[in-house]
């Protein structure tokens, strides 16, 4: 089973994948693996993931009209196909897999597509009210101060194919974990991913 997580940055994506891991062993015998954007991230030299020159070739953060957001250059859109086949992988060898990630464009979901197609993906959207989103924002100082909301504005383009959507505004972690195998319980699987050519939902 693999769990995909999009959602902007501070609406508690990692928090609710620790803890939906904490809850998993309760109904699977293997451990739920956690893969993240950030994780990707985190391996590149700072430069590459900044506002620098350098950084337009990973994942460069920029500002336009809606304001500030993060960019992938060519070197992060090949990391992110690396992703995709990772977690195929992991999920050949038949390991579950919760996938906490940040859809910054359209073109970052199409290897998780076509590399998932054939396994039970459940595509789930996670939201949070704009004021809090700030607020959290605003406490990240190492974040630029409205790159949350932006991203929020950005990131659900594909909001018609969630299988569940969740909102972090006033629920905690284990609350969202919770609904999350309430969904799974009630023998929901998710539609999973289509051929990303078709550039609809399952």
């Amino acid at each position: 089973m693999i769990v995909f997580v999009n959602g902007a940055s501070c609406t508690g994506k990692t928090a609710m994948t620790r803890a939906l891991q904490a809850r998993w062993l309760s109904r699977s015998r293997t451990p739920l693996i956690a893969w993240s954007l950030d994780a990707v991230i985190s391996q590149l030299p700072f430069d590459l993931t900044g506002s620098a020159s350098a950084g337009k070739q990973g994942f460069p953060l920029t500002t336009d009209s809606v304001g500030s957001r993060v960019d992938v250059g060519s070197l992060g859109h090949k990391l992110n196909q690396l992703s995709a086949k990772h977690v195929r992988q992991l999920a050949l060898h038949e390991l579950d897999v919760v996938v906490d990630y940040v859809l910054l464009n359209e073109a970052l979901l199409v290897p998780f597509e076509l590399e998932l197609s054939e396994f039970p993906v459940l595509f789930v959207g996670l939201y949070c009210d704009e004021q809090v989103l700030a607020t959290r924002n605003i406490a990240r100082v190492d974040r630029a101060s409205d790159l949350a909301v932006s991203q929020q504005r950005r990131v659900h383009f594909r909001k018609e194919c969630y299988d569940l959507r969740l909102d972090s505004s006033n629920s905690s972690p284990d609350e969202l974990a919770a609904s999350v195998l309430a969904y799974l319980d009630g023998n929901n699987i998710g539609r999973g991913f289509s051929s990303a050519s078709s550039g609809g939902c399952s």
